[in-house]
C-alpha cells in the first residue's frame, strides 16, 4: 500500500514542480503527458484499496483511459521533437480508438469487450488487484501498444540522424521508450504482486523534468525560425547560455554553409572555422555589452546584416540569438540611389557651370555696351542722343539684372550661396537704392517715399550686398506692378539682443495687388501670377523666390499683405550687429540736399604723368576702359593676357 501512496505523492510533487516551470513554449502533448501520470497513479492506488468490484473497475477504467492517452501523447511528442509530421487522419483515428478503449474499461463487467470476466482479489498484504480474462478489445489495445513501439522507434532513429534534433534529448526520449516498453511487457509476462507501472511513470516524470529545462529554449528558437523562414531572406540561429547550438532557420544553409558543422546541443568552440569563430565573437560582444551587437559581412555576392543579442524571459537571460538578414537588395537599391544622386549632382554641377559660363559670356558684351553707353552720356550734348542712351542703359541694366537673378537662383539651388557679413553704412545703402530706383519711379510718374527712422544706428554689420539685392527686388517689383500712386520704403528699428538692432524694412505700393489665393504662388521660381494680365511687364518670376530664400539664409522671412486692386506690402526684419550707435539722422533732408546739388558728370582729377596697365581678353572692354579714363589724361598700356 505504501508503494502506491509514495508513487502518487512523488508524481504529484513532480507535477507541481513542472507546473512552476511551465511556460507557453512547452508543447501541449508534452504537458498532457506530464499531467496524466498523477491521475494514472491515483487509479492504481484506488484499485489497491478498493473494497468492491465496482470501485475497482471504476479505478481500472481511469488507469486504462489515462494510459491510452499517455501512450498517444508520448508518440505525438516524439513526432514533434524529431521534426516528423504526424498525419492528421492517423492522429484523429488513434484518439478515437484510445477514447473508445478507455471508456470501455469503465463498463467492462457489462460489455465484456475489454475483459470477458473480471474479479477483485487481495494478496497476502491485503492489497486489492483485478483478476482479468482479456476480451477482443484488449487485443486491439496490445496491437496499439506494439504499433506505438514500432513507429516511435523508427521516428527516434530518424531523429538521431537529423542535425537539427538534439541528440541528448533524443537519447532521453529513447530511454523513456525503453523504460515504458520493458516495464509494460515485464508486468504482463511476469505476474508480480504489485504493478511496476507507477514506478516507471515516476522515472518518466523525472526524465521529462530534466528535459523541460531546455524545452522553452528549443520552442522559442523554433518559433523564431518558423516566423523568419516565412520572411524568406532572414535566417536565425540560437545558442544556449553555454553556447550550445539550439537551432537555425532554413536560409542559414545558404548564408553560412559552415553551420552544418554544428548539431543540436553541440558546443560552439574556437577553431571550427573562421565564420563560426565570428559567431562566437558576436555572441561574446553581445554578452559583454548586455545589448545587441550589429555588424555587416559579405558572403560571395550577398551583403548580410548580422544582429547578435540575448533573449530574455521574465527578465532572465534565456539564450543567445543571431539574426542574419540578406540586405543585398537594399544595398543594390542604395547603390542605385547613390548613383542617381551622383548623377543629379553632376547634372546640377554641369548646369551651374553652364549658367556661370553663360552669365560671364553674356555679361561681357553687356558690360561693354553699358560702358560705351556711359561714354555717350558723358560726352554727348544732344538731347535726343542722351534720351536714346538712357534707354540703352535701362534696357542693359534690366538684362543684366535678369542674368544676375538666374545666376543667384542657380547658386541658391546648389547650396553655394554664402552670407558674408561686413561693416556698412545704412545711409550709403539707402543712397544707392534711391539712385537705382528713383529714375524708374519717375519714368512711370510714381512718387517715391522714404520713411526712415532717424534713430537707427548708421554703422551696422551684415551682408550689405544681399540686403541691397533684397530691398532692390522689392522696390523693382513695386514699381513694375504700380501704374499710379506711390511706392514707399519704410525702415525702422525693432527690439533685438544687446549690441544688435532689428532692422525692419517694408516696401508698400498702391499697385494692382495680389489675390489671396495667389500669394503662395509668388514664392515659386519662374511662377508669375495672372500671366495674361501682366504679360507686358518684364521679368522672369525669380525676384520674390530669390528674396524669400536669401531671407531664409539670414534667419528671416518675408511677410506679404495685399489687397487686390489696391496695393501690396512686403516686409521683413533682419538682426544686424551695431558697429557704431551714432544714428543715421534725417535721411530725407540729406537726400533732398544731394538732389539739389546734383550736376553733370565731370572728371574729379587729371594725372598726365600716370601710367596704368589694363589686361583683358576682350578688346571691347579695353576700349571702354580707355574711353572712361580718357579725360583723366592717364597713359594706358594694354595687354590681352597676363603672361
Amino acid at each position: 500500500m505504501l508503494y502506491y501512496q509514495a508513487a502518487l505523492y512523488i508524481s504529484i510533487t513532480l507535477t507541481g514542480l513542472f507546473l512552476i516551470r511551465w511556460n507557453k513554449h512547452i508543447s501541449a502533448s508534452y504537458t498532457i503527458l506530464y499531467l496524466l501520470i498523477p491521475f494514472t497513479n491515483i487509479g492504481y492506488l484506488r484499485i489497491a484499496v478498493a473494497e468492491s468490484l465496482s470501485e475497482a473497475v471504476l479505478a481500472n477504467g481511469l488507469v486504462y483511459l489515462c494510459s491510452c492517452f499517455l501512450q498517444l501523447s508520448y508518440m505525438t511528442y516524439v513526432f514533434s521533437f524529431c521534426r516528423v509530421k504526424l498525419p492528421k487522419w492517423l492522429s484523429a483515428t488513434l484518439y478515437i480508438i484510445s477514447g473508445f478503449i478507455g471508456s470501455s474499461a469503465f463498463t467492462t463487467h457489462h460489455s465484456h469487450l475489454l475483459y470477458t470476466d473480471v474479479q477483485l482479489a487481495y494478496n497476502e498484504a491485503g492489497i486489492g488487484c483485478l483478476v482479468k480474462e482479456y476480451g477482443p478489445l484488449h487485443t486491439v489495445y496490445y496491437i496499439m501498444i506494439i504499433f506505438y513501439a514500432v513507429i516511435e522507434l523508427v521516428v527516434l532513429i530518424k531523429g538521431f540522424r537529423k542535425r537539427e534534433v538534439s541528440k541528448k534529448n533524443a537519447t532521453y526520449l529513447f530511454l523513456l521508450y525503453l523504460v515504458n516498453i520493458i516495464s509494460f511487457f515485464i508486468t504482463r509476462l511476469l505476474h508480480f504482486d504489485i504493478e511496476l507501472q507507477p514506478a516507471m511513470y515516476i522515472i518518466t516524470q523525472i526524465i521529462l523534468y530534466i528535459m523541460s529545462r531546455k524545452l522553452s529554449r528549443y520552442a522559442i528558437a523554433d518559433t523564431a525560425v518558423t516566423t523568419i523562414m516565412r520572411e524568406g531572406k532572414t535566417a536565425f540561429i540560437s545558442f544556449d547560455l553555454n553556447k550550445r547550438y539550439l537551432g537555425s532557420s532554413g536560409p542559414i544553409d545558404e548564408y553560412i554553409p559552415e553551420i552544418s558543422e554544428l548539431y543540436i546541443d553541440g558546443p560552439l568552440y574556437r577553431g571550427m572555422s573562421d565564420l563560426l569563430d565570428s559567431l562566437n565573437n558576436w555572441i561574446n560582444a553581445a554578452a559583454d555589452r548586455k545589448e545587441n551587437f550589429e555588424t555587416d559581412i559579405v558572403r560571395g555576392d550577398r551583403f548580410l546584416h548580422v544582429t547578435a543579442g540575448i533573449l530574455y524571459e521574465r527578465n532572465k537571460p534565456l539564450c543567445y540569438q543571431i539574426r542574419i538578414e540578406d540586405k543585398t537588395g537594399e544595398q543594390e537599391y542604395i547603390r542605385l540611389l547613390q548613383q542617381a544622386r551622383q548623377s543629379a549632382e553632376d547634372i546640377s554641377r554641369a548646369k551651374g557651370d553652364f549658367v556661370a559660363n553663360m552669365s560671364h559670356e553674356i555679361r561681357t558684351p553687356i558690360n561693354a555696351i553699358l560702358g560705351m553707353d556711359e561714354m555717350i552720356l558723358r560726352e554727348s550734348r544732344e538731347q535726343q542722343t542722351i534720351i536714346y542712351a538712357e534707354d540703352i542703359r535701362r534696357a542693359g541694366n534690366t538684362l543684366l539684372g535678369l542674368i544676375n537673378d538666374v545666376l543667384d537662383f542657380s547658386k541658391i539651388e546648389a547650396g553655394k550661396m554664402d552670407i558674408i557679413p561686413v561693416e556698412y553704412s545704412l545711409s550709403s545703402v539707402l543712397n544707392d537704392l534711391t539712385n537705382m530706383i528713383e529714375a524708374r519711379a519717375k519714368a512711370k510718374g510714381l512718387e517715391l517715399k522714404l520713411n526712415v527712422d532717424p534713430d537707427i544706428p548708421d554703422r551696422l554689420k551684415g551682408d550689405e550686398i544681399r540686403l541691397k539685392q533684397i530691398v532692390m527686388n522689392l522696390l523693382t517689383n513695386a514699381v513694375k506692378y504700380t501704374n499710379k500712386g506711390s511706392v514707399t520704403l519704410t525702415i525702422e528699428g525693432r527690439e533685438a539682443p544687446e549690441g544688435m538692432v532689428g532692422l525692419y524694412i517694408c516696401v508698400t505700393d498702391t499697385g494692382i495687388g495680389i489675390r489671396k489665393e495667389d500669394i503662395d504662388k509668388i514664392y515659386i521660381a519662374f511662377e508669375r501670377v495672372e500671366v495674361n494680365r501682366n504679360r507686358s511687364i518684364e521679368g522672369t518670376g525669380l525676384g520674390i523666390s530669390i528674396t524669400h530664400q536669401l531671407l531664409a539664409l539670414m534667419d528671416s522671412q518675408l511677410e506679404v499683405k495685399s489687397e487686390y486692386g489696391a496695393g501690396s506690402s512686403f516686409s521683413f526684419t533682419l538682426r544686424q550687429e551695431i558697429i557704431d550707435p551714432a544714428p543715421v539722422g534725417n535721411y530725407q533732408e540729406t537726400l533732398e540736399k544731394a538732389r539739389a546739388t546734383r550736376t553733370l558728370y565731370h572728371e574729379s582729377f587729371r594725372a598726365p604723368n600716370a601710367v596704368v596697365l589694363a589686361v583683358d581678353d576682350v578688346d571691347m572692354n579695353l576700349v571702354v576702359f580707355a574711353s572712361l579714363l580718357k579725360k583723366t589724361e592717364i597713359t594706358i598700356d594694354f595687354a590681352s593676357r597676363g603672361d
